[in-house]
């Protein structure tokens, strides 16, 4: 599945850029990261279940609509924005805060990835069962959505 492939192959470049993090992180703080660091592999596995299986909705319904494509990007663009990573979530209206939390992808792994990476303390449970179901359900569709779609593929390729 070439999806699944492309969200692996993110995941080695990823791996490659976490080094130049952690000796930063060292010379900076002069300290070593707090133990509850080793947790983060545990996000990451949310987040590469979470975009392969969106990967895989996306790869499925473009190959039959091209104009996809063209929104994708967008789409991209417009969620990284709306996820908290240039502004903390805690400075949105309180009205707002569950919306952004739940609706963007990065919105429950950036706030625990802060608590592991930098505070040293273990996020809450709740919303990374609520985030593991989501990524979980999402990687299903996706995966049937996709042998459903690939049967087609070379007929409108």
């Amino acid at each position: 599945v070439l999806p699944l492939a492309s969200a692996l192959a993110s995941l080695f470049t990823f791996a490659l850029n976490a080094v130049p993090f952690l000796v930063m992180y060292v010379v900076l703080e002069r300290r070593a990261p707090p133990a509850t660091a080793l947790l983060a592999p545990v996000l990451i596995v949310l987040l590469l279940t979470l975009s392969a299986g969106v990967g895989m909705i996306i790869a499925s319904v473009a190959a039959y609509f091209r104009d996809v494509q063209q929104v994708v990007p967008l789409l991209t663009t417009a969620t990284l924005f709306l996820s908290p990573i240039f502004y903390p979530l805690e400075s949105l209206p309180t009205a707002l805060q569950p919306i952004v939390e739940f609706a963007t992808p990065l919105g429950v792994v950036l706030p625990a990835s802060k608590e592991l990476l930098f505070l040293g303390q273990v996020p809450s449970l709740l919303p990374l069962l609520g985030y593991a179901f989501a990524a979980t359900a999402l990687f299903m569709a996706g995966w049937w959505l996709y042998g459903v779609a690939s049967r087609g593929f070379s007929d409108v390729v």
